[in-house]
């Protein structure tokens, strides 16, 4: 099981960390993936000491950026390899999750119409095209903007969509989501305009391979903060 986070924004404050940290564990996951973390080497180990378990961080500004992924203590996972894709936006593990090798990959997707970030996902995933993988994360685009997106541009972000749906279709991935919510109208991010703009920016991007395996894929609002977790 797994289970992702959008912004983070907040944890430096220890009170509010304790707080998410809490709330996630209550959800008894496996695997965590949280993206803007704004957090620095130099804090990684007080943010292990307060989980209570291991973590993996991309990313050394405290002012922007960051990605990272917490291991359930209480489950029994084999970190096989660790990749920093590209540092503060796309981490990557390799896991041994009760004898199924499974690579965890953790993105925040660019806040402009630009495709590096989503161009150098391809060339890993590409490179390691005989893993398994569950993408998940920020992606900061809707995949569809007719029924991922409420209000505004329809065709914002044209270039990054265009890249994520060839990275779908060239990797064998699905929007395990979507496959669970045919057309369904639900969203991860609104903005403070008006009218509001609401999007579908958050999804979990899996092998085809594993779609049998998987049972449910939620959004949730938490903490005044949207979550999607699937198992």
């Amino acid at each position: 099981m797994a289970f992702i986070c959008n912004g983070m924004l907040g944890l430096g404050q220890k009170q509010k960390r304790l707080q998410v940290f809490q709330w996630l564990k209550d959800q008894n996951c496996s695997i965590y993936m949280l993206q803007e973390t704004h957090l620095t080497k130099q804090r990684l180990e007080e943010w292990k000491q307060d989980w209570g378990g291991n973590i993996i961080h991309s990313g050394n500004s405290p002012n922007s950026e960051g990605v990272c992924i917490l291991f359930n203590p209480k489950i029994n996972i084999k970190i096989e390899h660790v990749t920093d894709i590209l540092s503060g936006r796309i981490l990557a593990c390799e896991v041994n999750l009760e004898n199924i090798i499974v690579t965890i990959v953790n993105i925040y997707g660019p806040n402009k119409d630009n495709t590096h970030i989503f161009e150098k996902l391809n060339t890993f995933l590409l490179e390691h095209n005989d893993q398994t993988f569950i993408i998940g994360g920020d992606f900061n685009t809707p995949l569809n903007c007719t029924i991922d997106q409420l209000n505004g541009r329809l065709n914002t972000n044209k270039k990054c969509r265009n890249k994520i749906n060839q990275i779908i279709q060239t990797n064998d991935l699905i929007d395990i989501w979507r496959e669970f919510h045919k057309n369904r109208k639900q969203f991860t991010w609104h903005s403070n305009t008006k009218p509001v703009i609401h999007s579908r920016l958050d999804y979990f991007l899996v092998s085809n391979k594993i779609r049998n395996v998987m049972k449910s894929c939620n959004i949730k609002m938490v903490l005044k903060r949207t979550m999607l977790s699937f198992c």
